[in-house]
């Protein structure tokens, strides 16, 4: 009756074992782990707000400018936190992605015409950009 007992019981632990889902806490292959904090603190896809802080002569400039970033895959909303000639005009732009990857965004996909577009810096919370009309050449000028 003991061997009964002992062997049954040691069928219910193999059964337990396999059962339980032992497979489930292994790592799943090709599944990426999260590297850094701030990846796992954020759920992927969430976008991030970035500010923009750009330097434009007119506010002209700033509208063609907010068009062109609006079609960047991963922005999803831009709202025009202030306008200044003197100083930055403002955008705050939540995006999909990272601060770095706006920036070569902006760099690679938006030309205006007449206008040279420089980035002057980031950081991961902020772009700063100035807007310049290019240099005409003297046939420009007289209508050539």
């Amino acid at each position: 009756m003991k061997k009964k007992i002992g062997g049954l019981v040691l069928l219910f632990a193999i059964c337990l074992s396999g059962c339980a889902g032992v497979e489930k806490f292994r790592k799943e292959k090709g599944k990426p782990e999260l590297s850094s904090p701030t990846q796992a603190s954020t759920p992927l896809g969430a976008p991030i707000s970035i500010l923009v802080k750009v330097k434009v002569s007119d506010y002209r400039t700033l509208n063609t400018f907010k068009k062109k970033l609006s079609e960047i895959r991963g922005v999803r909303n831009i709202y025009q936190k202030r306008f200044s000639v003197a100083e930055d005009s403002e955008l705050e732009v939540r995006y999909i992605g990272s601060t770095e990857k706006f920036a070569d965004e902006i760099i690679n996909h938006i030309h205006l015409p007449h206008l040279n577009l420089e980035i002057t810096g980031f950081d991961q919370t902020s772009i700063t950009l100035n807007i310049t009309p290019l240099p005409t050449t003297p046939f420009e000028e007289e209508g050539y």
